[in-house]
């Protein structure tokens, strides 16, 4: 290879770092049938882009052709290896539901959320209780209102993204997911959860910020392996004292509210480091927060109740980095 050639592809670093950032946002959303077109594509694109710097620094018409040629190789060699690198970390991941449906046993990873500014999807079909093998079921940012029952077929699934829909119940076949790890509801329309949300032995994540909640099922306290819980932006005003048995729980959001009081059971928690309460109309706190030996920060921002009593939650919690104002 000549010193020449040597130079080129060590200046065309960018251009191939760049190259490939294209080419991984083309195939995002691309089945592996066509991966094979979309790269003679981009390498075609590439190589002119090449074939224009190389008349600029060599306009010889043989040294061009020969050193295009071999450029052009090398890109294409690249190419296909990328390509087999994306269809084997890509296999079982479906973009499109229709595909999906088509091969239930094959998928893995289902996204129907928004490439870029949402989808418009209002049903899922009872058929999504075929893909007996889905892992992580991703419909963020459609229009659902609400979920088939067949949605609790899906044995296997670890993540349930349903952010930023319409949903306003939950259908209790949801209950029946006794391996989901994830639940994301955040940015909904839910008044109350069905009971059957006890169920979900596994459940690690919970987001219900963001919905109408105006009270929580007891069967909450079921979930012992929650670690973080987002009840953030609802219409709470108490807390069930089923609460306190969430022994694994990390992080408590109650953020933006209408609790008046806590629950003394809320000092259980003994795993809990964060807990926010900012927004809320809280007139004292249960002085069994003070049992909280694993608490870092406490969030009393907006509730003016609590202001005059600063120095005795201080107390109560001397090691505690806690906000008021």
């Amino acid at each position: 290879m000549s010193n020449l050639m040597k130079s080129y592809l060590k200046n065309s670093t960018s251009y191939l770092k760049s190259a490939f950032g294209k080419f991984h946002r083309i195939f995002k959303t691309t089945s592996i049938c066509d991966y094979k077109s979309k790269a003679e594509s981009l390498n075609f694109l590439y190589c002119t882009d090449i074939f224009n710097k190389e008349t600029e620094m060599n306009p010889n018409p043989h040294f061009l052709t020969k050193q295009f040629r071999n450029i052009g190789a090398i890109f294409s060699t690249i190419l296909f290896c990328f390509c087999c690198t994306i269809e084997a970390k890509e296999k079982g991941v479906y973009y499109n539901l229709t595909e999906a449906l088509q091969h239930p046993t094959d998928v893995r990873v289902l996204d129907l959320g928004p490439p870029e500014g949402g989808n418009q999807l209002t049903t899922l079909p009872k058929e999504i209780g075929n893909l007996q093998n889905l892992q992580t079921l991703n419909l963020n940012s459609n229009q659902f209102t609400t979920l088939p029952e067949e949605i609790g077929n899906l044995q296997k699934l670890q993540k349930l993204d349903l952010s930023h829909n319409q949903l306003t119940t939950l259908p209790e076949e949801i209950g029946n997911l006794q391996n989901l790890q994830t639940l994301d509801l955040e940015g909904n329309q839910l008044a109350t959860l069905p009971e059957e949300i006890g169920n979900l032995q596994n459940l690690q994540t919970l987001d219900l910020e963001g919905n109408q909640l105006t009270t929580l099922p007891k069967e909450i306290g079921k979930l012992q392996k929650l670690q973080w819980l987002d009840l953030g932006g609802n219409q709470l005003t108490t807390l069930p004292k089923e609460v306190g048995k969430l022994q694994n729980l990390i992080m408590l959001d109650l953020h933006g509210n209408q609790l008046t009081t806590l629950p003394k059971e809320i000092g259980k928690l003994q795993n809990l480091k964060m807990l926010d309460l900012h927004g809320n109309q809280l007139m004292t706190l249960p002085k069994e927060i003070g049992k909280l030996q694993n608490l870092k920060e406490l969030n009393l921002v907006g509730n003016p109740s609590l202001r005059s009593q600063k120095e005795k939650i201080q107390k109560l919690l001397p090691n505690v980095t806690i906000i008021f104002d």
